[in-house]
């Protein structure tokens, strides 16, 4: 076992062990045969105690989990590398929920591009902040991203919280979140303020 997991494992192996018949389940590192560290997965639980409700037989299993933890890691810092660009971005960018158009996340250049705050934004949908006249357009845009998911780049304005409108060169892609709605990944570059 890693000694970095030992503690971890102690503690697990203590509450599967007391009176409360607790399942012990956890990842853990183990030196292979070979020498190199591979991910386990253990799974165990008391199946017989004494009298005294000691535990006298524990059945389990024991898994090599290593290709999933490698993926779990390469995604861990995916996603990581993907918030830092969302946060760092001098562009707006900002994650809408289709078709209803609501505004689930924004970056801090789209809220200093639009004049929000964050929270009034998340209030709002995109065609709240998009004039009327460009509604059209973006129906046309819609349309066209169902069929290869995602649209623009194309100029059009939108209205800061002050009454103005702010040119943007504007693109998208549309995609399913992790809880398997269908959303826009809205991308918007200033062009200057009318």
């Amino acid at each position: 076992m890693h000694p970095d997991d030992a503690p971890a494992v102690v503690a697990a192996v203590d509450s599967a062990l007391g009176p409360e018949d607790n399942l012990f389940d956890m990842d853990l590192r183990m030196r292979h045969a070979d020498g190199r560290w591979i991910w386990t997965e253990v799974r165990g639980k008391v199946i017989e105690r004494d009298a005294e409700g000691k535990a006298r037989r524990i059945a389990g299993t024991q898994m090599d989990v290593t290709s999933r933890k490698a993926a779990e890691l390469s995604l861990q810092e995916q996603q990581g590398s993907f918030r830092s660009l969302f946060e760092l971005s001098p562009v707006g960018i900002c994650l809408i929920e289709f078709p209803a158009g609501l505004v689930l996340k924004a970056n801090d250049a789209a809220l200093a591009l639009l004049g929000y705050r964050r929270e009034e934004l998340l209030q709002l949908t995109y065609m709240d902040i998009t004039p009327e006249e460009h509604h059209e357009t973006e129906r046309t845009q819609i349309s066209l991203s169902e069929r290869n998911r995602r649209f623009g780049p194309f100029v059009k304005e939108l209205l800061h919280k002050r009454g103005h409108r702010v040119r943007v060169l504007t693109s998208g892609v549309r995609m399913r979140d992790a809880e398997g709605r269908d959303v826009v990944w809205l991308i918007m570059q200033t062009l200057g303020v009318h």
